[in-house]
């Protein structure tokens, strides 16, 4: 069985990272377009497109929601099809926060305040940039700038959408609170499943669940870590992150976990269809350590 430490556990290393989220203004009018998440507030003021040079220029006032203390830089760039991946060539701060811009520019860690907010600039060269175009940006959901080329608008420009055609995430987040601890059991070294044909539960010791998790809960010790997607020996899941600060102990960390599945997931708190499972310690790319916690669909035992 696992030991009773959030340390005990290593190994794994995260895989793909993100936060997806993208917020249109073609080269019409058009009022701001505003996408929220957690910790992150990206607003659109500005999205213009050189013709010639297929270049996107993008004017944000960008604000962080999160709580005081050491932030991962967000990511930041287009996707779109055929793996495509285009960070902003260039970054111009025009007011507000410099070690906001700076964090976003250059990466890495800094410590930055709650609501600390600047104006940025971004210019994405997107030539023969094909499929649906997409912004990552911290932990904001996914929203579509271009649609894939059809026969009567092929170049980037073109496929553009206005302002008022772009649907932004504003995903409503209860905050995580001191109060009761919601009661739900975080498996380690063992997962839960039920029998095929007489649907009695049992549990399977096991070093993790045989399948990926439907999401998965990422938590940077002493720092907020910026995933949206972590790679698994067994799948990859899409993440939530937090910063932990609580007390190096595993009851202390699972109860902070539990917290923060009852806010943001509340639909897999005291589920009988559902189960939670405590990865431990890994390591993200970056090298800085975080915790992890799975929640996972209860299956049928496998045979």
């Amino acid at each position: 069985m696992m030991d009773d430490h959030p340390r005990a556990r290593a190994g794994w290393v995260v895989g793909a990272l993100s936060a997806i989220f993208l917020i249109g203004h073609a080269a019409g009018a058009g009022a701001a377009a505003v996408g929220s998440g957690r910790h992150w507030q990206m607003t659109i003021e500005a999205l213009q497109c050189d013709i010639a040079d297929s270049v996107v220029t993008m004017d944000t006032r960008i604000r962080y929601l999160g709580g005081a203390g050491l932030v991962e830089a967000p990511v930041l760039r287009i996707v779109g099809g055929e793996g495509l991946t285009v960070p902003p060539r260039s970054l111009v701060w025009k007011d507000g926060s410099k070690p906001l811009a700076a964090l976003i520019s250059a990466g890495g860690i800094r410590s930055i305040e709650r609501n600390t907010e600047g104006r940025m600039q971004f210019k994405f060269p997107l030539r023969d940039a094909a499929g649906d175009l997409r912004l990552e940006f911290g932990d904001l959901k996914a929203i579509v700038l271009a649609k894939a080329a059809s026969s009567g608008a092929k170049g980037v420009c073109e496929r553009l959408l206005k302002t008022g055609q772009v649907q932004a995430a504003q995903p409503a987040r209860l905050p995580l609170g001191k109060g009761a601890v919601p009661r739900m059991r975080v498996y380690r070294d063992a997962y839960p499943c039920r029998e095929a044909v007489s649907g009695t539960p049992r549990t399977i010791e096991a070093p993790h669940p045989p399948y990926a998790p439907e999401q998965i809960l990422v938590f940077g010790r002493g720092y907020l870590p910026n995933l949206r997607e972590v790679g698994l020996p067994t799948g990859s899941a899409a993440a939530q992150s937090y910063a932990y600060a609580g007390k190096d102990e595993l009851e202390a960390f699972e109860d902070f976990a539990r917290r923060a599945v009852a806010a943001d997931f509340p639909s897999y708190v005291g589920s009988a269809k559902h189960f939670a499972f405590n990865w431990g310690i890994q390591r993200a790319r970056s090298g800085n350590e975080l915790y992890s916690v799975g929640l996972y669909g209860l299956r049928p035992c496998a045979k």
